[in-house]
């Protein structure tokens, strides 16, 4: 290993709700952690030693108990500019210590050519004596202070220029309605407020989380086991995300020659979520951004009374924010399996056989339903969508096996050599199927099988993006180190 290292021991009891990608932002020289929002467990994109292509991926490889680990997306989500993070799905405290290697082509090849995140989880190497370690957390998070934006008296004038701008002359635009200043007008109550629309869609959370480890074993046999529940409200309203996960880890030994180890861990997230970015038709932020200050969420008496019913689109043309947090259905539904069997023999004190077999399975689902109320339609090829929705289910398999002979020996106690003569496999099937569909006969019905026949849309099923060919990679690998 030729590489520069850097080894980090995070303290997940410390920061339970965490996920590595952030953790490690900071931490490692060389190593670009950009966190992508503030929405729980959306991570960071990794990078080491900068961007080194244009068309090709730039983030390291993972490896989680010597396989590599799946980091990246193999299909896109229906639900606007959200990204699943699959370093969410592995609990903080699962982990015993994280290696970064800058480069680390001598040892995985092209694969790890951006450099390498070797992840080890917990285990009880050495611990006969039964342990028992659990915790409990709640927390707090704490809404943002307010971007500053303009007050009603300030959009209105803002507006005005604006409008004034397009053609339209003095007369023309303080005819409009919202520029009139008359109490007596039956829509006066309407357009005389001063909303703050942030206070709106953004709000403080609380947050979960309980763990429990379980440690010991035996001359024969060691183990670890670990069970988690995490649930964390978002600063966005209604948004959250509950995972439940579990880990087993365990060392053996069969024979004096021949040991063992399994890595077994199964997690599942669901996620409430809603669009971000310049979604500008249903992103709450961005909505609650632009939006007229002196309008209101509910449609207002001609006294000022507030109605329970939400308000519509506005006469500008903007939904309302209010109605995206409470009618907008978005949902993302993550299981992974991961697990590896390695087996070991010692030919001899100099010469190693060893065999790791992993498997790995992942299954996304997700959902969304917009409504016709309060959010701006959508235009379709061949119909306006009063109401849409939409439906998605990608899966990833993956098999692995890394065989090989290692010698190590030293003379004199001075000088070693090390050698390793093996190959490795990776089979990976991804696929990703989804369907699109409007306008079904009321915002109660919002599964995609009540939307109109003659719009819906589905996507033809794809495999790794290219066909039913599964990428595989065979690699062959012979290093020799002497000191």
């Amino acid at each position: 290993m030729t590489a520069s290292v850097d080894q980090q021991r995070p303290d997940g009891w410390q920061q339970p709700l965490e996920t590595i990608d952030s953790w490690l932002q900071g931490r490692v020289a060389g190593l670009n952690a950009v966190r992508r929002s503030g929405l729980p467990g959306a991570g960071a994109n990794l990078s080491l030693n900068g961007i080194n292509s244009l068309y090709a991926t730039n983030k390291p490889l993972i490896v989680v108990d010597g396989m590599p680990f799946e980091a990246n997306e193999y299909g896109e989500s229906i639900i606007a500019n959200n990204y699943t993070n699959p370093l969410s799905l592995i609990d903080i405290k699962d982990i015993d210590n994280i290696t970064v290697l800058k480069d680390a082509t001598s040892i995985y090849g092209a694969k790890g050519a951006n450099g390498a995140i070797i992840i080890t989880t917990v285990s009880a190497e050495g611990r006969q004596a039964t342990k028992i370690d659990a915790g409990i957390y709640a927390g707090f998070n704490a809404a943002p202070s307010n971007l500053p934006v303009l007050d009603a008296t300030g959009y209105r004038t803002h507006l005005s220029r604006m409008l004034q701008s397009r053609g339209m002359s003095a007369n023309q635009v303080a005819a409009e309605p919202y520029m009139m200043d008359d109490p007596s007008r039956a829509d006066y109550a309407t357009y005389h407020n001063n909303t703050d629309w942030q206070q709106k869609v953004l709000d403080n959370s609380m947050s979960q989380n309980a763990y429990l480890r379980i440690t010991g074993g035996d001359n024969i046999a060691t183990y670890g086991l670990t069970v988690g529940y995490m649930k964390n409200a978002g600063i966005v309203k209604n948004t959250n995300l509950e995972r439940y996960n579990t880990r087993f880890n365990a060392q053996f030994n069969f024979t004096e020659k021949l040991t063992g180890i399994a890595n077994l861990g199964f997690t599942y997230n669901t996620q409430d979520l809603k669009d971000q970015g310049i979604a500008d038709k249903t992103a709450p932020v961005f909505n609650g951004l632009v939006k007229a200050p002196f309008l209101t969420d509910h449609i207002l008496a001609a006294d000022g009374t507030a109605s329970p019913n939400l308000e519509g689109v506005d006469s500008l043309g903007i939904g309302n924010p209010s109605t995206i947090i409470e009618k907008i259905e978005a949902y993302n539904k993550y299981y992974r399996f991961f697990g590896s069997f390695k087996f070991k023999y010692d030919i001899n004190k100099y010469l190693a056989a060893s065999t790791l077999i992993g498997l790995q399975f992942d299954k996304i689902r997700e959902t969304y339903f917009i409504p016709s109320l309060g959010i701006v339609k959508d235009t379709l090829w061949n119909d306006i969508a009063n109401n849409r929705m939409g439906s998605q289910v990608k899966q990833l398999f993956s098999l692995f096996n890394d065989t090989r002979l290692d010698y190590n020996r030293t003379f004199g106690y001075i000088h070693s050599i090390n050698a390793s003569l093996g190959v490795r496999y990776q089979n990976n099937k991804a696929n990703q199927v989804n369907v699109f569909t409007a306008n079904s006969a009321t915002d109660d019905m919002v599964s995609v099988q009540n939307g109109l026949a003659a719009l819906r849309s589905v996507g033809e099923p794809w495999e790794n993006g290219t066909g039913s060919t599964p990428t595989w990679v065979l690699t062959m690998v012979l290093k020799i180190s002497c000191f």
